[in-house]
């Protein structure tokens, strides 16, 4: 029997990480401001909206299951907000 609490994580942090700080800010400018959900890996972006809420809609309508991406906020560098 697992007496783990904590389920398995599908997803490699320590890879979605590295890849992700390999990613210009300015190769994201579409995504400037907005709710975006990235690929397991942390290599690209998979869907994104201007609320949390669209951003779950959006990826029930693409049929991706929230536990296979990593969900966050692309800040826009000219506001300083980061």
């Amino acid at each position: 029997m697992n007496t783990n609490p904590w389920p398995e994580m599908r997803i490699d942090l320590g890879k979605h990480m590295r890849n992700k700080a390999e990613i210009t800010p300015e190769s994201l400018v579409e995504f400037w401001g907005k709710q975006v959900a990235w690929h397991a890996d942390g290599t690209h972006v998979v869907a994104s909206a201007d609320t949390d809420r669209e951003l779950f809609a959006e990826l029930a309508r693409l049929g991706i299951d929230v536990q296979d991406v990593v969900v966050g906020h692309v800040d826009d560098p000219r506001e300083g907000n980061f």
